[in-house]
């Protein structure tokens, strides 16, 4: 498990392929009970944050949410994933939609919204694993719909050749 997946961990190859970065926290062992406080606050889940025994797969899923979001919109979901965040208060209390609106995202796909909710479920045991997230409406799509929001006008170009 990575367990300092964000952004700045991520490059890409000359044939657009991602390359992880900095494996530094990374765990090989006892991978379904780790309990370090490790990583970046705007990408850590909850039970890291809080030093409860967590699973590192589910840790990861939740930070890949987290940067999917910020690639997508271009800036992070929330601040902290902590119960006092406006914005992930939204997500903790089911409030999906009002999380998108906070943000004025209310724009991005459904497909889109959904995949990211169940990414930065709260509570681990919800977040979907490696192979739902590939089969997951918005990933399964033909042609990938790109999602880009802009300061002045939030924009949706669709159907672009999947990379």
């Amino acid at each position: 498990m990575h367990r300092d997946l964000k952004p700045e961990n991520i490059a890409f190859d000359d044939d657009l392929n991602f390359k992880l970065l900095d494996f530094g926290m990374a765990s090989q062992k006892n991978i379904d009970h780790l309990t370090d406080v490790v990583g970046t606050l705007q990408y850590m889940p909850p039970e890291v944050r809080k030093a409860k025994s967590y699973s590192g797969s589910k840790a990861d899923i939740f930070s890949l949410g987290a940067i999917l979001f910020t690639v997508v919109t271009g800036f992070p979901p929330f601040e902290e994933a902590k119960k006092s965040d406006l914005f992930f208060s939204q997500l903790i209390a089911g409030q999906n939609d009002k999380f998108f609106e906070l943000l004025q995202l209310e724009h991005l796909s459904p497909d889109f919204k959904s995949l990211i909710s169940e990414m930065l479920a709260f509570e681990a045991s919800e977040r979907p694993s490696i192979d739902k997230i590939r089969s997951h409406p918005w990933m399964r799509e033909k042609a990938i719909t790109i999602e880009i929001t802009c300061s002045e006008s939030p924009q949706k170009f669709t159907k672009v050749k999947k990379l």
